[in-house]
């Protein structure tokens, strides 16, 4: 993926949680984290990236920022590991049964997603630290 296209992305994602997440005012408080302020830091470290990998590990860090556990890339970053949380649920808690034939459902699948995040980097290529940002 070019530069250009991992700005758009990013900016769609920005804009969608913009519009429809509605946890920011408690960043803010609980954390002092302004995440809509930071637009323009995020947007740099995405055209820096150097690579697909790395864009996805430093646009899952943005996300972090958050600090809410459920604004993260890991669904689909770690499918293995949901798939087999969700095969044993389904067998404590019939609820789980729909989540199991999503992720195994070869179609839904994202095969590309650990060939992308494996693209000869390590788990954290690409990301710029708070510590270095600072």
């Amino acid at each position: 993926m070019n530069s250009e296209q991992k700005v758009k992305d990013f900016e769609y994602l920005y804009n969608t949680l913009k519009e429809n997440y509605p946890y920011f005012g408690i960043a803010k408080r609980k954390h002092g984290t302004d995440w809509l302020a930071k637009k323009d830091e995020y947007l740099t470290l995405i055209a820096n990236t150097t690579n697909d990998s790395a864009y996805i590990t430093t646009l899952n860090f943005i996300l972090r920022e958050l600090r809410n556990g459920h604004t993260d890339l890991f669904p689909t970053s770690h499918w293995e590991e949901y798939a087999k949380v969700y095969k044993t649920g389904a067998l404590i808690r019939p609820i789980y049964s729909t989540c199991a034939d999503i992720v195994e459902d070869p179609v839904a699948r994202p095969h590309y997603w650990s060939k992308l995040l494996n693209e000869g980097t390590s788990g954290n290529a690409g990301v710029v630290s708070s510590e270095k940002r600072s």
